[in-house]
């Protein structure tokens, strides 16, 4: 990741985009398969992920799905 000089905004490459995806889909997900699924090392995918919370503002948050957690959402707020 580089900051574009113009900008300042960070400036993704293909391995990046394919961590901020694969923890868009399972934010638990090891980096030692975050990595075998991208074909790179597991040190660089750690390496990338600090660089993407410190530089980019990267956060991986859980929310609670409320049929798992045995609640019912009601009928007027979605």
């Amino acid at each position: 990741m580089r900051d574009a000089a113009t900008t300042g905004v960070p400036v993704l490459d293909d391995v990046d985009r394919g961590i901020v995806h694969a923890l868009h889909l399972d934010g638990r997900a090891p980096f030692s398969r975050v990595a075998e699924l991208l074909g790179v090392s597991t040190q660089t995918v750690a390496l990338r992920y600090r660089r993407l919370r410190a530089d980019a503002g990267l956060r991986v948050v859980g929310l609670a799905d409320p049929h798992r957690a045995g609640r019912a959402q009601c009928g007027w707020c979605g």
